[in-house]
């Protein structure tokens, strides 16, 4: 009985009505129902057109543009993480390059040597802050040093103290003036 499908029930309301509906057979299929509509003044039959497709083979067109669809959106994605990847690895690179002299300068390596790149994006002007910056610590470290020789090898009997008259540090000449140790010394008044 094909008045039980609901594409024929829903004619009442309309002229044309396409669902997916449960046949006698116990099987879905995409079913289209059209009743005859009256032409100028002939009445017409009163007939309803009715079609079926198995589900299947219905829906079997739109399963392969899923199916598409997912293959050119994975490909799509995959090629854009591809090229993020390289344009990361790209900007990435000079950054890599500074961590690893900061670990050899780290290490001592007073040769190590931040290159100067030219240009004006950030990692460029890091990099130039960067050498600036290893270069003003190198001479104030090679002028401190000069200056620990100097204060170390004074025959002048000398002592740092700071605000509070505290003894922060003496050299060798005060030691042996003053007849007390280094750890007897610093931190006394």
């Amino acid at each position: 009985n094909l008045n039980s499908l609901s594409t024929v029930q829903g004619l009442n309301n309309t002229t044309r009505q396409v669902a997916i509906d449960t046949w006698p057979d116990d099987k879905k299929y995409l079913t289209a129902s059209v009743r005859e509509t009256p032409f100028r003044n002939y009445p017409g039959m009163g007939w309803i057109f009715v079609a079926r497709k198995p589900l299947t083979v219905a829906l079997e067109p739109a399963a392969n543009i899923s199916k598409l669809i997912l293959i050119a959106g994975a490909g799509t994605a995959a090629l854009f993480f591809f090229i993020l990847w390289l344009v990361l690895s790209r900007i990435l690179k000079p950054l890599e390059d500074i961590s690893a002299l900061a670990v050899k300068i780290r290490g001592h390596d007073t040769h190590a040597e931040i290159p100067r790149p030219q240009g004006n994006d950030e990692v460029s002007i890091f990099t130039r802050s960067l050498a600036d910056l290893v270069n003003w610590l190198r001479e104030s470290n090679a002028e401190l040093a000069l200056t620990s020789r100097v204060f170390d090898e004074s025959g002048q009997g000398i002592m740092i103290t700071d605000a509070s008259t505290n003894i922060l540090r003496v050299n060798q000449a005060f030691l042996r003036i003053a007849g007390y140790t280094a750890q007897e010394s610093i931190g006394k008044t």
